[in-house]
């Protein structure tokens, strides 16, 4: 915890700027004959984005995010595997907000979906 004076009043920071207070993780996944499904939910809590030096009333806050990640493989032999991924499914914006309940929107950006396919060679035998 940090504690300053603003201008009007007193600061106390709980944290980090940018570093949310929770990240939780939950994977799902199913393997099976060189085929696999993995599929990943990801949230983080809200987070400190600015702090203001005269009131903490106009602090930024990044808003709580979720998303949600998919990523298909399929195994060649033992050195080869494609794959396809998807980021971000649910296409979640990261928002920041502030004002002094902390729920007046700043600016949003939308992140949207992210796609790869390739091919992974992993050689075992040099």
């Amino acid at each position: 915890t940090v504690v300053f004076w603003r201008g009007v009043d007193q600061g106390i920071i709980d944290g980090l700027v940018n570093q949310p207070g929770q990240i939780r993780n939950f994977s799902v996944f199913y393997n099976h004959g060189g085929f696999g499904v993995d599929l990943g939910y990801h949230w983080t809590s809200r987070a400190l984005r600015l702090v203001d030096s005269a009131r903490s009333s106009q602090d930024v806050y990044w808003k709580a995010r979720k998303e949600i990640d998919l990523r298909v493989h399929q195994d060649f032999g033992s050195d080869v595997q494609t794959f396809f991924e998807i980021a971000n499914l649910t296409r979640s914006p990261v928002t920041s907000v502030t004002g002094p309940a902390h729920d007046l929107l700043k600016d949003t950006f939308s992140i949207g979906r992210t796609y790869w396919l390739g091919v992974k060679y992993t050689p075992h035998a040099l």
